[in-house]
């Protein structure tokens, strides 16, 4: 063996020799063999195996494309090539496999390296023993709570409400009776008919449009006997008792009664008697109208409505245990979502509240979930003409390479596309080139990365398509009865985006005035080694130990891992060499991300374009398409045009764990609304809003969303807290006591909730992708490293928002119609 040979094999990058020895026949007693690689190499044991088995270069064919094409697995290209060949002349041939293990190298006595190795492999065997007894609790906890909604959804049917048919006279007093014995102080009433539309349908229909009206209370006959159906003539000579405040529903029009609909409205009244009094009287139900002709209308009751003492622990307990397991990563987050949502349904059941599958179907709020799907798929077909690669490569081109302008190019071009497409699909695409940029230019990715996400969560607050909490926002159905389309959501949330992203800018040079910080703290050939190892680690621990076939191709890649950790453990010993640093030069990034298929490109600009003049437009009055669907005519248009067969591999792309989360999210939120969390919470709001003068509830009210939405998202993912929050907003609007406009209740939530994102590792959906993302290319993300950069950044970008609503909303009152 020559020279540098031998040099090779002392830096412990030698792999296990693979050889194919075509031959007619292989003796199986002909176990050890030299290969004939190096005749000079020493001779160690090698292994003859048969044929290499089909499910042996499955396993191998799964690895990344950067591990398949190592040398040290070139067997299994040689054999993958064979096969294919022999497959194509109808030949089959036996191959013998050796597989020689030799190093090529002499034993060495143990070094302190390699005790020091010794004391971090104890200390990684304690750590594997302490694993299983946290994911053994993990199981039981879950399994627990499992059977208990398993055993509550088998034993509790679904409440099926029955309405009953009355009418009612002008001047007349109609009686119901409740016919089943009242113990509860609680009773909930359901009415249907020719009634004005709820309070936070305002906006559509005015409630001044009528001046009838249909008054309903509750009255207790004590010790009576009397029918089922009773005019106030028959009880008059009763003792019956007021026991209930008055619920007055305003009555549509004669003339407007066969336009619109009619109108399902539901109250639930406090019994004022006492229990021993209630337990010996006839509960009726009372209903009075002023209308000019008789109407008819539709009655249900339930006895049993939940308390909201009792439901709002248990709404608690759940919304927490949502929480810890998003943040802990005890499940991945849509299992939590689940885990989660079917546990609010259980709770619902267990209070005699069970919905039927078709109101959890009418929960989901199809449009966003369509919109996401629209889009994803839209971004998959873009990406696959190569145009985000070239437009990075251009970025470096523009800046001549230089740090500081190509840093800002590619976070201002995060933030413009993000405005467009929505940012986690951005951050999916974008991180990669920027992690190759980096890798070009000697930096650091992962601080370059935490500046592109922050850009990312300030530019998708944009659009209503930008960012998650933005289509949740957008897409609820008060919010667009308030007269908030894309482009008045983009006018007013564009202005204050412009404003924060000057600031930041300003911010994020000084957060990295030292240029040091963007770099490794090691050598860059130490942080190649890392990189590599943490590949292959990535690519061995995707197999399993169950098959004997991945088995085979695992054991070959940790053996690989082990000879690189030997060679990481002399380098830092040592110090590393000075070696000769290859730059990629611009004309070779151009070669290597070309626009791939400028046909494609052209259709999907048209596609895109016509999809963002629609957004722009789907307001008008004669165009019935909401964003969801306009997002999926384009979608079908370019499937179309872009005529692929490749269908299943584009349906792979999408991010179905995201929609199912986010279809959990919408059954969580309203289960959580029927156990009275929302109510509970908006009215502690509207009580401290309340509890300022009449000139300041504006400003008061924009300054508790605002900063309540963005010091939440810090801690938990913006997507629920959206969800949650948007009932609030517009439940304060629709408080027609607090006289509060709807639009600056909007904006104060979703610039909260998209600057708060900033905050932590965990705050933001895109945070999460591009955690991920880099993991996978060998960079890692802490929780602290990123939130030393996020936080500031969150506070500054905060102070800023609050400063141009004040202004624009309280002092100009540019607050819509």
């Amino acid at each position: 063996m020559s020279q540098n040979d031998t040099s090779d094999d002392e830096t412990g990058l030698h792999t296990p020799r693979m050889l194919l020895n075509t031959t007619s026949h292989c003796s199986r007693h002909n176990s050890v063999m030299r290969s004939p690689i190096s005749p000079s190499s020493s001779v160690s044991s090698s292994v003859v195996f048969g044929q290499i088995p089909e499910e042996v270069l499955r396993a191998w064919g799964q690895l990344p494309e950067a591990i398949r094409l190592d040398p040290s697995l070139a067997v299994f290209q040689k054999e993958y090539d064979r096969i294919a060949e022999t497959r194509s002349a109808d030949y089959v041939q036996r191959e013998c496999l050796i597989v020689n293990m030799s190093l090529g190298t002499q034993p060495v006595a143990p070094t302190s390296a390699q005790n020091h190795q010794n004391n971090v492999d104890e200390d990684v065997q304690t750590q594997e023993k302490q694993r299983p007894f946290c994911s053994y609790i993990k199981l039981i906890v879950l399994s627990c709570c499992w059977l208990l909604f398993t055993m509550i959804l088998m034993f509790k049917n679904e409440r099926i409400e029955t309405m009953h048919q009355l009418s009612v006279s002008r001047g007349e007093s109609k009686n119901y009776r409740i016919n089943e014995h009242v113990v509860n102080k609680l009773i909930s009433v359901t009415m249907e008919g020719p009634l004005l539309p709820s309070a936070k349908n305002k906006h559509y229909l005015p409630a001044n449009i009528s001046t009838h009206y249909l008054m309903i209370w509750l009255q207790l006959l004590v010790d009576g006997k009397t029918n089922s159906w009773s005019s106030s003539t028959e009880l008059e000579n009763s003792k019956l008792q007021n026991v209930s405040d008055v619920w007055i529903l305003p009555v549509l029009p004669e003339n407007l009664m066969n336009i619109f609909p009619d109108q399902r409205h539901q109250w639930t009244f406090q019994v004022n008697v006492d229990s021993e009094t209630l337990s010996h009287g006839v509960m009726f139900i009372k209903l009075y109208t002023n209308s000019e002709s008789s109407l008819s209308f539709s009655i249900a009751y339930n006895l049993s409505p939940i308390n909201t003492d009792i439901g709002l622990p248990y709404a608690a307990f759940i919304l927490i245990g949502l929480y810890i397991m998003i943040i802990f990563e005890v499940v991945h987050r849509a299992l939590a979502a689940i885990l989660a949502s079917t546990m609010s349904i259980a709770i619902l059941a267990a209070l005699n509240e069970r919905p039927s599958m078709g109101e959890l179907i009418s929960w989901i709020d199809m449009d966003t979930l369509l919109l996401l799907f629209s889009m994803m798929v839209l971004v998959a077909i873009i990406a696959e003409t190569g145009v985000f690669d070239w437009l990075a490569v251009y970025a470096y081109k523009i800046t001549a390479g230089k740090l500081w302008p190509l840093i800002m190019a590619l976070c201002f071009f995060t933030a413009l596309l993000s405005s467009l497409l929505d940012n986690v699909t951005t951050v999916l695409l974008m991180t990669p080139v920027t992690i190759r940029l980096c890798e070009v230019m000697e930096l650091n990715p992962v601080p370059i990365l935490t500046a592109m996400v922050v850009y990312s969560n300030i530019g998708g607050a944009m659009t209503p398509v930008g960012d998650p909490p933005n289509v949740i926002i957008a897409s609820n159905r008060d919010v667009k009865n308030a007269e908030i389309d894309f482009g008045t959501f983009s006018l007013h949330m564009s202005i204050g985006v412009v404003l924060v992203l000057i600031v930041v800018s300003a911010q994020v040079r000084y957060i990295f005035r030292d240029v040091a910080v963007l770099r490794f703290d090691e050598p860059q050939d130490v942080q190649e080694l890392r990189h590599t190892i943490a590949i292959w680690q990535r690519a061995a621990a995707s197999l399993s130990n169950y098959s004997k076939d991945e088995n085979l191709v695992r054991e070959t890649l940790l053996k690989k891992v082990q000879r690189l950790l030997s060679q990481l453990k002399r380098k830092l010993m040592t110090g590393s060499a000075a070696l000769e640093r290859y730059k990629t030069t611009l004309e070779e990034l151009q070669e290597k991300y070309p626009i791939r298929d400028k046909w494609l490109l052209a259709k999907s600009g048209c596609v895109l374009t016509l999809v963002i003049t629609l957004f722009f437009l789907h307001s008008l009055p004669h165009l019935n398409l909401s964003l969801g669907w306009i997002a999926l005519m384009g979608v079908l248009l370019l499937l179309i045009l872009a005529d692929s067969e490749d269908f299943d591999g584009l349906m792979a792309r999408v991010e179905w764990s995201t929609l199912l989360f986010f279809a959990s999210l919408f059954i969580l939120m309203e289960a959580l609304s029927r156990l009275g969390l929302i109510t509970w919470i908006g009215k502690k709001t509207e009580d401290f809003i309340l509890s300022v003068n009449e000139e300041s509830r504006l400003a008061v009210a924009i300054l508790l969303l605002l900063w309540v939405s963005a010091f939440a998202s810090c801690f938990v993912d913006n997507v629920p807290l959206a969800t949650m929050m948007v009932r609030i907003a517009t439940n304060l609007a629709q408080n027609r006591e607090l006289g509060l406009p709807m639009q600056p209740l909007v904006w104060a939530l979703t610039f909260g909730a998209c600057m708060g994102g900033n905050g932590t590792l965990i705050g933001a959906t895109a945070n999460v992708v591009c955690m991920g993302v880099a993991e996978q290319h060998g960079y890692r993300f802490s929780f602290m490293q990123f939130s030393r950069v996020g936080f500031p950044i969150m506070l500054t970008s905060t102070i800023t928002i609050m400063v141009y609503l004040m202004i624009a909303h309280v002092v100009f009152g540019w607050n819509g119609k």
